[in-house]
């Protein structure tokens, strides 16, 4: 894999936020020796041997409780809960300690608590890496106290930065390194971390809460303000057990969810109970709230002096994100595996790295192979023969094709509902998604890989790029791509027009749908209730337009994913860690720096990609211009009477307008079912309605607070 080369001398400093010092053990056998310095950094935040407060002791637990009995196929996760009064700490411990047993049959390996008498955190642990042996949280080191949920991808830089022993730093737990640099860089600690994470630290000193997640949204975190108490824990149906919580859902969030609008602002889908933004700190003391976010990547164009420079910092920093993603793997791992360059590349990749000692299964879902339904033209709706192709490669890749999926969708939600606390937006792909889920359990395998932000990152690049050399004022260089794209008829002048121009023209969005055929682009907001239609934005509801600016409009998309309570879900059903190369923090950095040629030239879209991606992946994938479509027979695992006995249980008249709804239902179709005008109506809104409907069903009963007995079970209303 990769050149044999060396490193280009122009890696040393890619510009990208933040710098890092070593290549990864897979890139520096193929280097020589090429060195990424660390820059440095001001702000200092305690004495220079931080570390030298933060190692492993046993001293650092107030107390631990043991799960017994812990096997796979329980609810597990690592979660974290804490409370904190300024006024009245009476009763703070005790919270806390409710709100670990509340998600403690998710977190079975271990569960400790802390605190100093205004506040008291704690954390329930799922084990995933070898030092989680020696995590004993909360982590205490003088004035501070740190709960975390914390995958750390660049572990061995931060160590080397803090100056920590690199023999002792096996015995150091992630939120221990943490730790130790949040004593070193105070709120500046959060620029330096590349990872998965949900941190809550106490400084008792200046009385003060900080909670942050990772730019992702990977680790979940969520809050509740009742009087002068702050209340936090990962999942949000721990927090409908706190006195003076509401936690009824939230019919407006629901209202846009039916929209699919993605979210924004930090309300979650229960009245009362808000959520910390992927990529955002917030800080609670005496003073008052503070919200920031703590990440945002450098605006500077990448310049490298050689075509193949790029190149090889493509590779480079793609088998650092899978790596990281390795991390703590067993004898076999799990991937997503369609026809896609995306999971084609994550896979291979992950497949060169555990050569040949351990293996990779890649799984594909299909549907029957008697399936007929019928596809818009340029759509597929079996892609496991190109999945096959890539396996084919690599001798320890194994390819497992998962036809039969069990149930309706439909069956599902209930149990989704609880487990994520938030609906399910697709819920057709849920479908294929729990039954690979199932199967990777089944497999021995705890890491599923994926790679759900692929088209921003990985294979980001094509027709959009027409817009920026546009916005650029480089009309040359746009009408030399739109000739190339109309001669090599990727693309007809009419959506060269679109994606060129559309952006900067007044009003496109709203006239968009008719110039392109799709006169219907949404039932959404009729299906609302209507009190409700007034919280769906002006425009929503399928109206698009193409970006101006095709970075900014990735890193918007980027910003909106919050994966993170369907990541423990997974975690929690089925003891599998669902990971995503195409989100590591670096190689997204790296992606959002490449110069519009590497992006589109020549009428070809994603020429960088495509070029690195050629020592691991066949030319049938990456010169695959047909898209696959996921569970296409959909609707033959749906009946319409199946909705309507749904949503007669569901108590949703608040939320629906029940005669637009049996409108749809009366007029269900009997084929074309994927044709886009009928996929987008029934498949998307009218599902998303139903979803919502189940989300507002599964929690419509007031929670309550469990026995304060730490030794009991979690409410069956939290674990089913």
């Amino acid at each position: 894999m990769g050149s044999s080369e060396k490193s280009p001398a122009s890696l040393v400093n890619f510009g990208l936020n933040p710098p890092f010092r070593k290549l990864s053990p897979v890139l520096r056998k193929q280097s020589a020796g090429t060195v990424i310095p660390m820059a440095g950094r001001s702000a200092s935040r305690g004495p220079d041997n931080a570390a030298a407060h933060c190692r492993p002791s046993i001293l650092s637990c107030s107390w631990r409780r043991e799960a017994v009995g812990a096997r796979r196929g329980d609810w597990r996760m690592t979660a974290i809960a804490g409370v904190v009064d300024f006024r009245a700490p009476d009763g703070s411990a005790e919270l806390c300690d409710a709100l670990l047993v509340a998600q403690r049959d998710i977190g079975p390996h271990d569960m400790n608590s802390e605190g100093d008498g205004v506040a008291h955190l704690g954390r329930c642990l799922f084990r995933r890496f070898p030092e989680d042996a020696f995590d004993c949280q909360p982590v205490q080191s003088e004035r501070y106290l740190l709960a975390g949920d914390i995958r750390l991808d660049n572990r061995a830089e931060l160590i080397a930065a803090l100056g920590i022993d690199r023999s002792s730093a096996r015995q150091w737990a992630d939120s221990q390194i943490v730790m130790a640099a949040w004593r070193r860089w105070g709120d500046a600690l959060f620029d330096r971390l590349a990872g998965n994470y949900a941190i809550a630290l106490w400084d008792g000193a200046e009385r003060r809460l900080v909670l942050a997640r990772d730019p992702f949204g990977q680790c979940p975190l969520h809050l509740a303000f009742v009087g002068d108490r702050v209340v936090f824990a990962s999942m949000p149906q721990a927090l409908r057990l706190v006195p003076g919580v509401d936690g009824s859902p939230d019919l407006e969030m629901l209202a846009s969810f039916v929209a699919d609008q993605p979210p924004s602002g930090p309300r979650s889908f229960f009245r009362g109970i808000e959520r910390i933004e992927p990529g955002q700190a917030i800080s609670v003391s005496p003073l008052g709230v503070r919200r920031w976010s703590h990440w945002a990547p450098r605006s500077a164009t990448l310049k490298l002096k050689r075509p193949k420079d790029y190149v090889e910092a493509y590779r480079f920093y793609l088998d650092q994100a899978v790596e990281s993603c390795l991390r703590g793997a067993g004898p076999t791992v799990a991937a997503h595996l369609s026809g896609g360059w995306d999971s084609a590349a994550v896979t291979a990749t992950a497949a060169i790295q555990l050569a040949p000692s351990r293996r990779v299964i890649g799984f594909t879902a299909a549907p029957p192979t008697t399936y007929t339904g019928t596809l818009s033209r340029g759509w597929t709706s079996d892609e496991s023969g190109r999945a096959g192709q890539v396996a084919a490669v690599f001798a320890n890749l194994d390819h497992r094709v998962v036809r039969d999926r069990g149930g309706g969708p439909l069956t599902l939600l209930a149990g989704n509902d609880r487990a994520a606390g938030r609906p399910t937006g697709h819920v057709c792909n849920n479908q294929w998604w729990t039954a690979i889920n199932q199967a990777a359990s089944a497999s021995g395998a705890t890491i599923l890989l994926t790679a759900e932000m692929g088209n921003h990152t990985l294979s980001a690049g094509g027709a959009m790029q027409l817009a920026d050399l546009v916005r650029s004022g480089s009309p040359a260089r746009w009408l030399s791509e739109a000739r190339a794209l109309a001669a090599a008829r990727r693309l007809r002048w009419s959506g060269i027009l679109d994606q060129s121009f559309g952006p900067f023209a007044p009003f496109y969005a709203k006239v968009r749908p008719f110039l392109i055929g799709a006169r219907r682009s949404s039932a959404a907001a009729d299906l609302l209730a209507p009190p409700l239609r007034g919280a769906i934005e002006p425009g929503a509801c399928g109206q698009f337009a193409p970006p101006r600016d095709s970075r900014a409009h990735r890193l918007a998309m980027l910003g909106e994913q919050d994966c993170g309570t369907f990541r423990k879900a997974a975690l929690a059903r089925w003891g599998v860690d669902e990971r995503d190369p195409t989100t590591e923090r670096r190689f997204v950095e790296f992606c959002l720096s490449l110069p519009i040629e590497a992006l589109l030239a020549e009428g070809v879209a994603r020429p960088l990609a495509r070029t690195a991606l050629s020592d691991r992946l066949p030319a049938e994938i990456l010169d695959n211009h047909t898209r696959g479509l996921q569970f296409a027979d959909w609707h033959e695992h749906i009946a319409p009477q199946e909705v309507a006995a749904l949503l007669d249980g569901s108590g949703a008249e608040a939320l629906l307008d029940r005669g637009a709804v049996d409108r749809l239902i009366a007029e269900w179709p009997s084929d074309n079912f994927n044709q886009p005008a009928t996929s987008r109506i029934y498949r998307r809104d009218l599902l998303r309605a139903v979803s919502a409907a189940s989300f507002l069903n599964s929690f419509s009963a007031p929670a309550g607070l469990p026995p304060s007995d730490v030794a009991s079970s979690a409410p069956s209303s939290l674990v089913q």
